[in-house]
């Protein structure tokens, strides 16, 4: 890592608030749902795209890792960092013309985005256990199959 400190640095006036170097919440946000345990170096919580940009590009620069994370519900512990770990918090949902898609962004939850799509009779897959608290986890375009069941 180039500069670890001139990262948070850069970043505290980016995410203020919501950069956290505290031990209790880097390791409460560490943790997903696998059987891994490691203890980021600093959680941040970003709610744009903007800042999603300006954070890739800060890393780039000081050469620091970044592990993203929506609701942490992995069992493979692919939310789970020794690094930076960023929390992608945005709820927007966006139906496609006749309901044939959803863009959905990194923080919504996979039963919120299936209540949006029942007034049309439809719902995203696959449907894993974990719908009621598992995040999308990235900018998703999905694109909605019509199904014959026989």
């Amino acid at each position: 890592m180039k500069n670890f400190s001139a990262f948070l640095e850069a970043t505290q006036k980016i995410f203020k608030e919501r950069l956290f170097l505290d031990y209790l919440r880097r390791f409460a946000y560490g943790i997903d749902a696998s059987c891994y345990r490691y203890i980021p170096k600093a959680v941040i919580w970003s709610e744009s795209e903007e800042e999603i940009r300006e954070l890739i590009k800060l890393a780039y620069y000081f050469e620091i890792p970044l592990t993203f994370r929506a609701a942490g519900t992995s069992l493979s512990g692919q939310a789970s960092s020794e690094n930076v770990l960023v929390i992608c918090h945005k709820e927007e949902v966006e139906i496609g013309k006749g309901a044939k898609s959803i863009i959905c962004d990194c923080g919504v939850i996979g039963s919120y985005a299936n209540d949006v799509l029942a007034p049309y009779g439809k719902k995203i897959g696959p449907d894993p256990a974990t719908i009621a608290s598992a995040k999308i986890g990235g900018y998703s375009l999905i694109i909605l199959v019509e199904c014959v069941v026989e």
